[in-house]
């Protein structure tokens, strides 16, 4: 459960905590979930298995419309953390792993959904930061152009999409209650003809929502 006290850090949030809160609290999820252009009558669907695709993991995140089967929405998220200490090494924590993310993001693409997207969420601690330097939505120019400097799509499928989104804790709040929300698609995914076989398990995912 993401911290309900300004003692608790946005950091601490895990990749399905933080999706299941996104659908669930509209004023931080829309900035987000918006920005994949699912149909409105669409069905968020968390952690979707993909065994029978005879697929290892699963989907973070189901986009399913009852009414436009036939134009799911996949998304995989992968979380970078940033805390007092990011502030001197300037190497967010799990930001390594966003080669993970984006050969799990391949796969929904390989499968033949629609549109799919990478989704990193960048968690900012911002209640420790340098003092005497200018902070710009959490970050100083140092952090901010160390975080340029490591994220690139190298690997990532061409026709996936890709979300970045900075969520940032301020002082004297809990996590994801005030603060500040930016996203950014630093790539648009490309819409592909859905599989009539996978548009019917869609219609069905999205009828049992």
């Amino acid at each position: 459960m993401i911290g309900a006290h300004s003692s608790d850090s946005v950091a601490d949030a895990t990749e399905l905590e933080l999706v299941r809160h996104l659908i669930q609290d509209w004023h931080w999820g829309s900035p987000v979930i918006n920005m994949f252009g699912a149909p409105k009558d669409t069905r968020y669907i968390p952690e979707v298995q993909l065994s029978e695709f005879g697929k290892e993991g699963d989907i973070d995140l189901l986009c399913a419309s009852r009414s436009h089967p036939q134009s799911a929405v996949a998304v995989q998220f992968k979380i970078a953390k940033i805390r007092g200490r990011t502030y001197q090494s300037l190497k967010p924590n799990k930001l390594d792993e966003l080669r993970k993310l984006f050969k799990q993001t391949n796969i929904l693409v390989e499968l033949g959904f629609s549109r799919v997207f990478a989704c990193l969420v960048i968690l900012i601690d911002s209640r420790a930061t340098p003092e005497g330097q200018n902070i710009v939505g959490g970050l100083t120019e140092e952090l901010r152009s160390a975080l340029d400097a490591r994220i690139s799509l190298e690997g990532l499928h061409l026709d996936a999409g890709y979300l970045q989104t900075h969520l940032v804790q301020v002082p004297d709040s809990a996590p994801l209650t005030t603060g500040e929300i930016s996203s950014h698609m630093m790539r648009m995914a490309t819409s592909i003809h859905q599989p009539a076989s996978l548009t019917d398990w869609v219609r069905q995912r999205a009828s049992a929502a």
